[in-house]
């Protein structure tokens, strides 16, 4: 049994540049929890029950709230509203300051990798 013809196959192969070939780069989400515990952390002590301000309530219902305000872009943190002001140098939420970095990180990863919730948050 002939290999050529499994040779005229392997041969033009062995030059390929696979650069061509792009791959969109897995984005591994955090923990919901990890996402909780920046939320809890910065948010809630003005986000919370009836005063809340803005009328902004994240204590109970976070998922529910964040859509329905449409505060995520899932995919894209930098449209969505609630990573925009985390980070924003001129007006930051929290009001105390500006999150640390690895907190921001958290947020933005968990938009970027789709914003996904469980079924109760």
């Amino acid at each position: 049994m002939s290999l050529g013809w499994a040779m005229g196959l392997v041969l033009p192969l062995a030059g390929c540049d696979d650069t061509e070939f792009h791959t969109r780069d897995v984005v591994h989400a955090p923990a919901f929890e990890d996402v909780r515990a920046v939320i809890d952390g910065a948010c809630i002590e003005c986000h919370v029950g009836v005063s809340a301000e803005a009328d902004l309530d994240l204590s109970t219902d976070f998922c529910g709230t964040v859509a329905s305000r449409a505060l995520v872009v899932p995919g894209d943190p930098d449209l969505s509203p609630i990573y925009v002001r985390m980070r924003s140098t001129s007006a930051p939420m929290p009001p105390s300051g500006r999150l640390p970095q690895d907190e921001l990180d958290v947020i933005h990863t968990w938009i970027l990798a789709g914003a996904e919730c469980p079924s109760t948050s």
